[in-house]
């Protein structure tokens, strides 16, 4: 592992791995505050390995490519963490694009496993005291004039480590701190209850992003101002709520309509098309809601593992 940290392209390699996968209990969107950052991606790991469709998934893995479940055993020995077990929620986020825009902040638990040892070994290493017991580290970034800074401060209250990193000297001392002080979790927007992920924009006009107006669906995302997705997990049941908020009233009416629209069209499939049809059974449940002169729409859908179970197997 080469660039950024140690710490950090261990943790995110992990949170990439799971991020595809992961199930959701409904909750209202409440994100978007005056502190709330211009985007943020939530996943609790420890909740997804242990939800059904994350087990069912390690199960797949087991039996497809033991191979791969033994370098992840191998790779979790060497870190002194299991992600299945020993990281709560990791979080992502930024008042901006650029890579000095970003924060990571993890719950490790009660161990910081063998992080801090790894770090020894990355360019340009350094580090320094902010305490007696925690240490601010700090190594270049390959290929930019930059340094990544990181720490591993012990909440005194819950005793558990919180993981902070990013390219903003300051913003990680000041993190630490307020975690050293006993303040409440740094994370902004705690993922709550059976909530495994969550993912916001809460100013899609910031996001340099190119849209070629000729292309189909353009317009859709001109239109949008934020965005949000949750997902979570309970013992029977997949939930998934979308959240957009548009620029006007009359833009999300036309959403709304899209949204129900296309879950009509994907339940008309042949029935030569039984995959087409699976995902018209899932879709069973979603409801789209609006209220007329409001800007936003949401859509909730809650899936039986057994309709997902079936899809996953029409789809091997």
């Amino acid at each position: 592992m080469r660039t950024l940290t140690l710490t950090l392209a261990c943790v995110v390699a992990l949170a990439t791995l799971s991020v595809a996968t992961l199930p959701v209990q409904a909750q209202s969107f409440q994100n978007s505050t005056e502190e709330s950052p211009l985007w943020e991606v939530h996943l609790h790991l420890q909740k997804s390995f242990a939800s059904p469709l994350g087990q069912r998934l390690m199960a797949m893995v087991e039996k497809e490519d033991p191979e791969q479940l033994k370098d992840f055993v191998k790779f979790s020995e060497a870190i002194g963490l299991d992600p299945r077990t020993d990281i709560g929620e990791v979080v992502v986020f930024g008042d901006g694009f650029n890579e000095t825009d970003v924060t990571l902040i993890a719950n490790l638990g009660q161990s910081t496993g063998n992080l801090e040892g790894w770090i020894l070994a990355a360019p340009g290493y350094r580090s320094e005291d902010l305490d007696s017991n925690t240490l601010l580290h700090s190594m270049t970034v390959e290929g930019q004039n930059a340094r990544a800074w990181f720490a591993l401060p012990k909440h005194p209250q819950s005793g558990n480590y919180v993981l902070i990193g990013s390219l903003d000297q300051g913003r990680t001392i000041k993190l630490a701190r307020q975690v050293l002080a006993g303040s409440p979790s740094p994370i902004p927007n705690s993922l709550k209850g059976n909530t495994l992920l969550s993912f916001f924009v809460n100013d899609l006009s910031a996001v340099p992003i190119d849209i070629d107006e000729d292309k189909p669906g353009s317009a859709i995302v001109q239109i949008i101002e934020q965005i949000g997705l949750k997902v979570a997990s309970d013992d029977d049941n997949l939930s998934v709520m979308l959240n957009i908020a548009a620029s006007s009233a009359g833009k999300a009416r036309q959403i709304s309509q899209l949204l129900t629209g296309f879950k009509a069209l994907i339940q008309l499939a042949p029935i030569d098309e039984p995959k087409l049809q699976k995902i018209g059974d899932v879709l069973e449940s979603l409801v789209v809601s609006h209220n007329e002169g409001e800007p936003n729409v949401q859509a909730s859908l809650s899936a039986p593992y057994r309709l997902l179970e079936e899809l996953l197997n029409e789809t091997d």
